[in-house]
């Protein structure tokens, strides 16, 4: 499990609507990273590495 990597679509932490503020996935994938001392390969766009596996 060391060799593991964490990875997530991206890290935005809330967003919000007409209904007031949500929590996203980065608050999630931070709390993630903080258990297992690791950071997250972000791999949704705009991230270089997204594009670079599509091309």
């Amino acid at each position: 499990m060391d060799r593991a990597e964490l990875i997530a679509l991206q890290k935005v932490l809330y967003w919000f609507s007409s209904e007031g503020m949500f929590l996203d996935c980065g608050a999630f994938v931070t709390l993630l990273e903080t258990a297992v001392g690791k950071t997250a390969e972000v791999m949704g766009k705009p991230s270089e590495t997204f594009f670079k596996i599509a091309l």
